[in-house]
């Protein structure tokens, strides 16, 4: 097997590798053997066909299937030997690529983009943000509860709105032709004046909205309600419209076993004290994730100040991303450079993870999620956990396993910058760091 390296610029190259005679014959020989043990040919019995019958039948498809597999074999072996700086891994050149069948060679090529050589710098002189956040309060469980309770109470079609509906409808603007957002209004959650606005409103009536922050009563929670809305939409000086598509009033949910057991679907939550403990639990979780996330942003903002060359215009004419995660290509380029950054950084600081390590994130993030339901204590569903990780890691899906070992090291590798920066630490309370959320949202 010949394998070379040509170099189109600092950044692009194409990797050629020649398959011989020697290399292919002996694997289509195993292959073909295999076939003989399982393949019924009219006039033979079952694993005495000769081996010039099945040649002439199944050769050229042993040698199609069996090329790119030896290639890519030998692609990996050699990428992992020269530690060549990959932007993704090597894309194979269909048009260019042959296979001769008659003489058991072929030519592969495969179109590799790269990034320069650079170094990052850890240390003490980098001064980034670490929040704390006040502990859960009262208020703060009782209006997720109150949430909880309307989310799994019971809709009633109503024809007028009255003082405690629930109007459902679409936020348009003049202005910005592409914004038509779905928007849910709680009449008893809004200031006085649009609560009178909005009583009699029927299905297909258009109310006009002045000020979008001015319509909730409760503006500790404003920034849950309209974190979708970009700023510059947010503070539009000409009226919102608002477009009623149903009017309905909710019966909020009974605070009862049943109730429990909605929210918390393994049954150990018997009471409301219980619940209370629960939500806590779960919001000081779901607070220390988004600490992290926050922590992560900072850390990318600051990293991708360094201009890393990679092939932008090739990059792009083989980008394939979910727009509505990626809103546009500097988006896109900068999550590139960051994954490159952080794989960097990982050689750099000889960061290196092992399985255990995964699996004890992955254990993580599962209680995180799970958190209210108190599972820690439940052997049997502990056991259910380690199964379903092993599941997990063992997937045929290779992108998907890969992806999860990423996302671990990721986490490895900012617990280890966080170690080595000054952090100044900044005490927030719940409301104000959701505001801090919704900025970064």
């Amino acid at each position: 097997m010949n394998i070379s390296l040509t170099y189109q610029s600092d950044t692009l190259a194409t990797i050629h590798i020649q398959g011989t005679a020697e290399d292919l014959q002996l694997e289509v020989k195993k292959k073909l053997k295999n076939y003989s043990k399982n393949i019924n040919i009219k006039g033979f019995r079952s694993g005495r066909v000769p081996m010039d019958v099945l040649k002439k039948k199944y050769e050229i498809q042993c040698i199609t299937e069996i090329a790119p597999q030896l290639a890519h074999k030998h692609l990996e072996e050699y990428l992992d030997k020269n530690k060549l700086n990959i932007v993704f891994f090597p894309k194979f050149d269909r048009k260019k690529s042959s296979i001769d069948h008659k003489k058991y060679t072929f030519d592969f090529y495969y179109n590799v983009l790269m990034y320069k050589n650079f170094t990052v710098a850890i240390d003490a002189n980098i001064k980034l943000v670490n929040y704390n956040v006040h502990p859960i309060t009262d208020d703060i469980i009782e209006h997720h509860i109150y949430e909880y309770r309307k989310k799994y109470g019971q809709e009633e079609s109503q024809c007028l709105s009255t003082k405690d509906s629930v109007i459902y409808g679409n936020l348009t603007h003049s202005k910005y032709h592409e914004l038509n957002i779905p928007l849910v209004l709680y009449l008893n959650e809004l200031e006085n004046s649009y609560q009178k606005k909005l009583l009699d409103v029927k299905k297909n009536d258009v109310i006009s909205i002045d000020n979008l922050f001015a319509i909730y009563k409760n503006k500790k929670f404003i920034s849950t309600k309209l974190y979708y809305l970009s700023k510059d939409i947010v503070k539009a000086t000409t009226p919102f419209q608002f477009k009623a598509t149903a009017i309905k009033k909710i019966k909020l949910a009974e605070i009862t076993e049943n109730f429990f057991q909605t929210l918390f679907p393994n049954g150990k939550i018997k009471s409301l004290d219980e619940c209370k403990k629960a939500i806590k639990l779960m919001l000081s979780n779901m607070v220390d994730k988004d600490i992290a996330f926050l922590f992560e942003k900072q850390v990318q903002k600051f990293f991708l100040q360094k201009k890393i060359q990679i092939p932008e215009e090739y990059i792009l004419q083989n980008a394939n991303f979910d727009k509505k995660k990626i809103p546009n290509n500097t988006v896109y380029l900068n999550e590139v450079r960051w994954s490159i950054i952080l794989r960097e950084i990982s050689k750099q600081e000889k960061l290196n993870i092992e399985e255990k390590e995964v699996r004890e994130y992955i254990k993580k993030n599962i209680l995180h999620y799970y958190s209210g339901n108190q599972i820690k204590t439940d052997q049997h569903v502990m056991k259910n956990i380690e199964f379903e990780i092993t599941k997990m890691l063992t997937q045929k899906d290779t992108n998907f396993v890969k992806n999860i070992w990423d996302k671990a090291m990721k986490d490895k590798i900012l617990t280890h910058i966080k170690k080595k920066i000054t952090l100044d630490h900044q005490n927030l309370t719940y409301q104000e760091f959701y505001q801090k959320i919704k900025q970064h949202a």
